[in-house]
């Protein structure tokens, strides 16, 4: 993550990064972006099938986002999310 940050600020000119993730994402990703001074958009998942909502993300993209959180395969639920549709 530090080296997104880094690489966006370098190339982009980004001075206030964002990551957006998933729910279900592992806390990590939090933590990191607390420390790294990254403010973390959190998006919802399906309640039935628990993957990310791609629509949500894409909503969520701004030109401060540095990186986009898919999970493949979730820790929690063990669920893929559509990585491709996130590209």
């Amino acid at each position: 993550i530090k080296t997104y940050r880094d690489w966006a600020r370098a190339t982009k000119g980004v001075t206030d990064p964002e990551l957006i993730k998933p729910q279900s994402a592992h806390a990590s990703f939090d933590k990191a972006c607390e420390l790294l001074g990254i403010r973390c958009i959190e998006v919802p998942v399906s309640p039935e099938t628990f993957q990310v909502d791609v629509k949500a993300v894409r909503r969520a993209v701004t030109r401060n986002t540095i990186a986009i959180v898919g999970s493949a395969v979730c820790f929690s639920q063990g669920v893929a999310d559509d990585i491709q549709a996130l590209a």
